[in-house]
């Protein structure tokens, strides 16, 4: 310990805000992701209701 070492407090400083910054991203991907609930979504519900039907013939 106590060793020198050839770097600068900026470099260091932006390592952690980048660091803190990509944490703070992940935290708020896996809390919306796998902890807060969600309700289906609707277009899938509208796909399966066929609501659409003369459109996907005209598109064929």
């Amino acid at each position: 310990m106590g060793y020198p070492v050839d770097t600068s407090y900026s470099v260091v400083m932006t390592g952690v805000t980048l660091y803190g910054i990509f944490a703070i991203l992940f935290m708020n991907f896996f809390a919306r992701t796998y902890l807060l609930p969600t309700k289906p979504m609707q277009i899938l519900s509208d796909i399966n209701h066929n609501h659409y039907k003369g459109v996907v013939k005209k598109c064929q």
